[in-house]
């Protein structure tokens, strides 16, 4: 299907296209060459990728910490297919972070080449969609070029957790050369092929839900598929047949059908790890505002990439004069864009295209803590793209002067991107680097803070850490994750005393039910160690009302109702835990409690089964050898 497009001989070009014609012969020619050219420049901007390193910002939680993507296995692909985790139900990012588990290791390497990868796959299919359903050769190049190198697109291709985006992308493009092969000659199969790839989109991550109301504006233009005028002086007629406007709509109803399970699939994965905040929360008002702020905030990053950060903080408040500017700037555009239809319909499709793509990250429904995100508009810019690049060819039809001042402009602003983006790349290389960039740039980024303090306490730096998690915690007093942070790290520093008030500040806040399992959690052990035995229970049981498939909890209540000569309700416990997974220590206790009940047959077998799940785990071992040698208990 792709590769028909780049070599099919009897593609019309326009007036631009006629002189890449005449350089390099035949259509097939000069795709492959443009082709080349774009995997080149998009090779030279993230040339340095491959030294990056992972983030401790999500990464961990998609590789390193992530033991069912570390085995291709029949469970972990029966997880992938089942678990919400990282507030999102994306199975074939799971499936594919196993692969390249399997084939890389640890080694970062891998990781982001195989999304550079994606990324400049991306690069090349966007071209040659273009370039087929209009024939514009230069403004084709030229979009595909700023997808490319826009330092906008740095952080889906330079952050591994993003790489979910680079391969839903991957996908829906695909889905939308199918729907193009499917509108030239309709049949059941190139239909079929429509929805099986947006389906796999979906599967990758829900960005392309609205793909079923960006096909009805492709059918607008490039497609044709309804005819508002006369076609433009260069573009070539269109081999497409024309439709009802009941047709077109009626065709997008089944992939609008599988949009509204995707979006559903995706609420309820974010919903269920709280990642989705609350009206209580995130006034609907609110959102509002910054939805119109966002649109408007996008476009000056695209004018204007710098100072970017990985998040911006939700603010505060907006000053009206923010919000008005945004509004008549959509206005104005729309209304402009809407009169120029039938004459110019690219302007329409790429201005609503970039209005529409966005609505699924704007933030009426919010999830996480940010306003904007720069990897948002990963897909959406594409619009705003097309409209200066038809436009400007429009402007310079027929006048080569225009003609050669256009094309030294287009050199010069991907020039200009292109290094831009290799010193973005470059900032990605580590937490460090990346983290100490966004705090020089934004001070008041709590997020940096406590990026920051993580990587300061990995790396044993418990005071240094302190410093960060404390400012961030000052900088978002209502932020749970911040308190906790700063609890934590005063335990770790044997503090339990300082460390109790700010836990239970982060109760008090309402956290996401695995945060409230995990303070819980550690509040009982800061407890057990006290003596505090009943208040130590207590906050196990919470903790395991809250995450009930946590098995933590389980088997360190068990533990202590062991030490507490309760075996027969530790055991109850154990066992629960194990129905939740194969958990070696739930194991470990049980061989324990059955060897002290002389139960020697039962707690050897359960022995085993610690070590199969924890090789060498020694005092498993050195219980069984114990048992075997009819020694005392270790």
């Amino acid at each position: 299907m792709i590769l028909s497009v780049a070599s099919n001989e009897s593609t019309a070009v326009n007036s631009a296209g006629g002189m890449g014609s005449a350089l390099f012969g035949s259509v097939r020619n000069q795709n492959l060459l443009v082709s080349a050219l774009l995997l080149a420049l998009t090779l030279l901007s993230f040339s340095s990728i491959a030294g990056n390193k992972f983030l401790l910002l999500d990464d961990p939680h998609y590789i390193a910490g992530n033991p069912h993507v570390q085995a291709i296995t029949w469970s972990n692909i029966k997880w992938a297919f089942t678990n919400s985790a990282m507030a999102q139900w994306h199975p074939l990012t799971w499936l594919l972070h196993m692969v390249q588990f399997h084939f890389f290791g640890m080694d970062p390497a891998g990781y982001h080449l195989t999304s550079l990868f994606l990324h400049g796959l991306n690069v090349v299919i966007l071209f040659l969609l273009l370039q087929k359903a209009t024939g514009g050769l230069w403004q084709s190049a030229f979009v595909a070029a700023l997808f490319a190198v826009h330092p906008l697109n740095v952080e889906p291709v330079a952050w591994v957790a993003a790489t979910n985006g680079t391969l839903s992308t991957f996908f829906g493009l695909l889905a939308i050369a199918a729907y193009g092969w499917y509108a030239s000659r309709p049949d059941w199969r190139r239909y079929l092929a429509v929805f099986g790839l947006f389906a796999l989109s979906l599967m990758a991550k829900a960005i392309f839900i609205v793909l079923p109301f960006a096909l009805l504006l492709l059918d607008v233009w490039p497609l044709k598929r309804v005819q508002l005028g006369a076609a433009t002086t260069n573009e070539s007629p269109s081999e497409i047949p024309t439709r009802s406007l009941f047709h077109l709509f009626a065709e997008k109803i089944p992939p609008l059908l599988l949009a509204l399970l995707g979006s559903i699939a995706a609420i309820r994965a974010g919903r269920q790890t709280g990642a989705v905040a609350t009206l209580a929360a995130e006034p609907l008002q609110m959102r509002v505002l910054n939805a119109l702020h966002s649109y408007s905030a996008y476009i000056l990053k695209m004018f204007w990439p710098q100072n970017l950060a990985i998040n911006y903080q939700f603010p505060k408040h907006y000053a009206w004069w923010q919000i008005a500017a945004a509004v008549l700037l959509l206005a104005t555009v729309t209304v402009f864009v809407s009169l120029k239809i039938k004459s110019k319909p690219y302007l329409a499709v790429g201005w609503f295209w970039y209005l529409g793509t966005l609505v699924p990250v704007i933030g009426l429904v919010q999830k996480g803590t940010q306003s904007i995100a720069d990897r948002y508009t990963y897909i959406p810019l594409v619009g705003i793209f097309v409209m200066f690049a038809w436009g400007a060819a429009d402007w310079a039809v027929r006048r080569p002067l225009r003609q050669r001042v256009l094309g030294a402009a287009a050199v010069s602003v991907l020039i200009v991107f292109s290094v831009l983006s290799r010193t973005q790349v470059g900032r990605w290389h580590d937490t460090y680097t990346l983290f100490g960039y966004i705090l020089q740039r934004h001070p008041d980024n709590a997020m940096a803070h406590q990026i920051l303090g993580f990587s300061l306490a990995d790396d044993g730096w418990l005071n240094e850490a302190m410093v960060h998690f404390q400012a961030g915690a000052a900088l978002a007093p209502r932020d749970a994750h911040m308190h906790y942070d700063v609890a934590k790290t005063f335990w770790l520093q044997n503090e339990p005393d300082k460390a109790t008030p700010e836990y239970e500040l982060c109760l008090r806040l309402n956290p996401r039910p695995a945060l409230a399992a995990l303070v819980h959690s550690e509040l009982a052990e800061i407890y057990s160690k006290k003596g505090q035995i009943e208040e130590a229970q207590q906050h196990y049981r919470a903790a395991i009302n809250l995450d009930p498939r946590w098995t933590g909890p389980y088997v360190s209540l068990a533990a202590l109702l062991y030490s507490q000569g309760k075996p027969d309700a530790a055991l109850e416990l154990l066992a629960s835990a194990l129905k939740n997974e194969n958990n070696g220590m739930a194991y470990f206790w049980i061989g324990r409690i059955l060897q002290d009940q002389q139960r020697l047959p039962e707690a050897l077998a359960a022995y085993r089964a610690t070590l199969k799940s924890m090789p060498g785990y020694a005092p498993a071992q050195q219980n069984m050898d114990a048992i075997l040698a009819n020694k005392p208990l270790y």
